[in-house]
């Protein structure tokens, strides 16, 4: 009988400045290989196991077991070296939660677009790395609060995330993180909560009795916010095209 061909899938890609290309060959969130690719051939590169691009196309996120360099474009000078959490921040103090055995598994790394912090994106959650350490956005405390309060056992508490995702806009102002079913927040820089995005099956009131429909899709969830957002600085950000392809790619 003869052998079928493997298959693999291929996670992650960009086009580089010098026409080749970076992909990482694996699943989202499993361990993978990093290639680049151009006309002479295939190369692995060694000693990067995952790879992002800031929305301008400036700075690059590489990360690896140590933790996450950032450099001033690819080949380019090291602007910052961050931390991976120790999966108890953002964590109410007091209760017998674990801190993680390994570095979360990233399935996506947007650099700041100054460089000095980068959106992690993963099944064990979502964060913010900087260089004083790194800032949990998603599960938010006030869920796990509410739920100890309802008497949950804190080892009974989910702290992972379903087909998580977030996205960084152009100008570094405003961060949308969300999981599957779930509502998506809206931060602003200082990583308070601004506003919510409705999906799936939710409907996203704008005034009165009145709701927009929303799909699953987090394109339908960009249109829903910019229709009924109330803050004057959410509005102006999501008319840019720019922000909508971030969201929607």
């Amino acid at each position: 009988m003869d052998k079928q061909p493997s298959r693999q899938c291929v996670s992650s890609v960009l086009l580089l400045d010098d026409g080749s290309l970076l992909a990482r060959i694996g699943m989202p969130g499993e361990t993978g290989q990093v290639l680049r690719i151009d006309h002479h051939g295939v190369v692995p590169v060694i000693g990067l196991a995952h790879f992002g691009r800031c929305p301008q196309r400036r700075y690059f996120a590489l990360a690896n077991a140590d933790g996450v360099r950032v450099t001033d474009g690819w080949g380019g000078p090291q602007v910052a070296k961050l931390r991976w959490p120790n999966g108890l921040e953002g964590l109410p103090k007091g209760y017998p939660f674990e801190p993680f055995d390994l570095p979360p598994t990233p399935t996506t790394l947007v650099p700041f677009p100054d460089g000095q912090r980068v959106l992690l994106v993963s099944a064990e959650g979502i964060f913010v790395l900087a260089s004083k350490g790194a800032t949990r956005l998603l599960p938010r405390q006030v869920q796990i609060l509410e739920a100890l309060a309802t008497g949950t056992d804190p080892d009974d508490i989910a702290l992972g995330l379903s087909m998580a995702h977030g996205a960084v806009s152009p100008d570094g102002r405003l961060i949308v993180v969300g999981e599957h079913n779930s509502p998506h927040l809206v931060l602003n820089e200082q990583l308070e909560v601004i506003g919510e995005i409705a999906t799936g099956s939710e409907q996203a009131r704008v005034d009165g009795d009145s709701h927009i429909q929303d799909g699953c899709t987090q394109g339908n969830a960009y249109v829903s916010l910019r229709a009924h957002a109330k803050d004057d600085e959410v509005r102006h950000a999501l008319l840019w095209q720019e922000w909508a392809s971030a969201l929607l790619r």
